[in-house]
């Protein structure tokens, strides 16, 4: 029978929690849970560096989407390159 360990979480639970923490959603467990465990794994510790990165450059940058109008001619063209 496996022990139930409540302060220690694993990799997939650690990248789960950096998630809510990046965007405010995150418990003061479970970030307390996930800097226990960044502690000791280097994965998870790069894994919480690119992730806080990309967040930040998201918010920088100066997003914005194609029109509409632009969207349906691209697909049109690449329809047509298709059935070609």
């Amino acid at each position: 029978m496996k022990k139930n360990n409540t302060f220690f979480i694993s990799c997939d639970t650690a990248q789960q929690q950096c998630d809510k923490v990046q965007y405010k959603e995150a418990t003061l467990y479970e970030k307390f849970t996930l800097k226990l465990h960044l502690l000791f794994c280097n994965f998870c510790k790069l894994y919480t560096k690119k992730n806080t990165k990309l967040t930040e450059l998201i918010h920088q940058g100066h997003i914005h989407s194609i029109p509409s109008e632009n969207k349906s001619k691209m697909k049109s063209l690449l329809e047509k390159e298709i059935s070609k």
